[in-house]
């Protein structure tokens, strides 16, 4: 509004519609009662596309947690989840657990003791 120009005033007038920052909102109120009818009737314009309604931002879907049978290679771990194994005398049966899940669930073993264990391919 400050701007002596009626030809930056325009372009800040046709700018602001189009990013979707409703805190122009005020400004373009304001420049709607410029003195050059360009800059009004942009202003006006840029004013009504920054006051449609808009649809709520998506909600990502909820991932779903792993089936308890599932197989390493053939099905997914998606995080919080990941592939938990251990590899020493016995060779355990990749499982799809939490990090925290794996690291308690083979703390304990004697045969599992001091063997490479990993959780999505880190040591544990």
């Amino acid at each position: 509004a400050a701007d002596p120009s009626p030809q930056v005033r325009l372009a800040i007038a046709v700018a602001l519609g189009p990013r979707g920052d409703i805190t122009a909102l005020r400004a373009l109120r304001a420049a709607a009662t410029d003195q050059d009818k360009a800059v009004r009737q942009a202003a006006a314009q840029s004013a009504a596309v920054l006051s449609k309604p808009r649809p709520a931002p998506k909600r990502p879907a909820p991932r779903p947690e792993p089936k308890p049978d599932a197989v390493k290679g053939k099905d997914s771990c998606l995080p919080p989840w990941g592939w938990c194994e251990c590899n020493k005398i016995i060779k355990t049966t990749p499982l799809c657990l939490q990090k925290s899940e794996c690291r308690d669930r083979y703390r304990n073993l004697p045969w599992i003791d001091g063997s490479p264990c990993t959780w999505d391919g880190l040591d544990l």
